[in-house]
This record gives C-alpha cells, structure tokens and sequence, in this order.
C-alpha cells in the first residue's frame, strides 16, 4: 500500500488462518484473511493511539489463542469471528450491517449470496415454517436453517420462529401457481437435498435434489417440479 499513498503511510497486521503463498489474493476472503486495523471502502481515521491499542489487543489474544487450539479457526465463519472480534468495538459494524441483505446466524455478521448458498447446498429438507409475521423458514440437517423475510435471508444456527406459525400459510405448486397446502409442499421436499439456489429480490427459490424448485415468499411458499416433460410431471 505504502507504494500507492502518495506519502502517507500505514501500518497493518495481517492475519491468515491458512499461510501466506505467492498469489494468494485470489482466494482471499473474510473466511482465511483478516486486516487490522480494519479497511473498508472509506477513509478510516484512527488516531495512533487507537492502533496501538488494536495490536495490543490483538498480540495478546493471538497468543493466548494459539496455544489453546487452532484447529477450529480453519472452519467459516469462526476465523472471521475470531478476528473481528479482536477490534469489534473499533469497526462499527452495526452500521454497515443496517444496509445488508444476508446475514449468518448466530452473530448475524454480514454476509453474501455465496456464503448463503455454500453453508445450504447438500444439507437435507427437514421442515418448512410460516411464521405469524411473514417469514418462512426451511430448516435443514445438521442444524441449520434459512429464514426469508423479503428484505433479509438469514442462515446458519439458532435460528428461532420469532413469531407463532401462521395457520393458512399461501402456498402454490407448479408454473400455474394453483393453491396447495403446506403439508403437501413438505411431503414433497422433505430428506430432499438443496442443489441449486437464487434470488429474485422479493423471493429466493432452491433447488431441491435436482427435482424441484422450493421458492421462499412473504407468507408461503412455491413448489415446481423441474423434471420434463412438465406434462407429465406436475405435481
């Protein structure tokens, strides 16, 4: 960085769970890589004062961490939450994460599309919840679940109703949208695996053992089957 600060300079820790290789910016991300001080897209302004008191905190904890266990700082997300919670009083995260749209359950860290799709895909249908207040939620295997309220895709553990299950829930199955319910939908995709997914903004859809299309909405939920001829395939 010090090449391109037009006189300015930085000082900065860099922190790998997985080594340091020629080129490893490639496959960097918040999973293997952590900068302290934090950088964002925006001019910080931390005093020197307050760096300091990052490296401190850091050190200290790196050492005291590493002669505990390291193993586990190899799985997402807990190298990020290792590392970000070394200065999460510094970085103001809340105000970044008000804009998000994924976040990863418990701690609700920001996320992505990606890190959604990568922490669902092989996991099996368990069951399928409409809550009181909109939300649906497809719990999975290994204890994990998807929470979908038209603004935010939760996912990852914890994940509790929030809010009674709604007693007539919307639900529709194939291209035309005809009325089913929520026990027939979940005859259908219960033990099958997520093998796809995508967001369409006021719904995200998952593929489901390469037979059907979940899709998650405000209040309900879409079933399609995938296989052809769709003649002979509606469900």
């Amino acid at each position: 960085m010090n090449n391109y600060s037009d006189g300015t300079f930085y000082l900065g820790m860099v922190v790998s769970s997985k080594g340091f290789t020629s080129g490893c910016e490639v496959w960097a991300t918040s999973h293997n890589l952590g900068l302290i001080p934090p950088l964002k897209g925006k001019n910080l302004s931390f005093t020197p004062d307050t760096v300091l008191r990052m490296f401190e905190r850091s050190l200290f904890a790196l050492r005291k961490r590493v002669q505990l266990r390291s193993g586990d700082l190899d799985e997402a997300p807990n190298f990020f939450d290792f590392v970000y919670s070394l200065i999460a009083d510094f970085e103001g995260h809340e105000e970044i994460a008000q804009d998000g749209r994924y976040y990863v359950l418990p701690k609700r860290w920001i996320s992505s599309f990606g890190e959604m799709y990568s922490s669902l895909a092989g996991r099996q249908v368990e069951n399928l919840t409409v809550t009181a207040d909109g939300a649906t939620i497809m719990q999975l295997s290994g204890g994990v679940s998807c929470r979908f309220t038209g603004s935010n895709v939760e996912f990852g553990s914890g994940i509790a109703l929030g809010s009674p299950p709604l007693s007539t829930p919307d639900c529709v199955k194939n291209i035309e949208r005809e009325p089913c319910t929520l026990d027939f939908i979940k005859s259908m995709a219960t033990n099958l695996p997520v093998t796809s997914a995508a967001d369409f903004g006021d719904y995200v859809e998952f593929g489901l053992g390469g037979r059907f299309n979940l899709g998650m909405h405000i209040g309900g939920f879409h079933l399609i089957s995938t296989e052809n001829p769709v003649s002979k395939h509606r469900l």
